[in-house]
């Protein structure tokens, strides 16, 4: 339980701080609680934004980068094409986030995330 309070208080600081930014963030529905395993947020040039948080010494980690109709276990079906799927597997970016992350490490992603964004505006 302590550890999915701070991973909420985490994933809220990041709301509050990010909220401006032009980056897509989780949406929690309505009377639902979130364990927020992870923080994974949305930007249309996602590899060029983790490779310059890398840059600045910020790991971050692309969960799930194959849409579930491209997954081997569907080999054997037909899809067709879900193009909100395929561009979700290309926008995805998980924050760092997690009972180790100490207060200064998330205010460090957030100013970097606020540097490198305003940059390009």
């Amino acid at each position: 339980d302590e550890w999915n309070a701070r991973r909420a208080a985490q994933a809220q600081r990041y709301h509050e701080a990010l909220g401006s930014l032009d980056l897509r963030l989780p949406v929690v529905t309505p009377g639902v609680e979130s364990a927020w395993h992870l923080y994974v947020v949305r930007h249309a040039e996602r590899d060029r934004l983790q490779a310059e948080l890398a840059d600045h010494g910020i790991a971050t980690l692309i969960h799930y980068p194959i849409p579930a109709h491209h997954q081997q276990a569907y080999a054997d079906h037909s899809f067709g094409s879900l193009p909100v799927a395929e561009q979700m597997a290309r926008e995805v970016l998980s924050l760092p986030l997690g009972p180790h992350l100490r207060p200064v490490q998330q205010e460090r992603v957030i100013d970097v995330l606020g540097e490198l964004l305003a940059a390009r505006t």
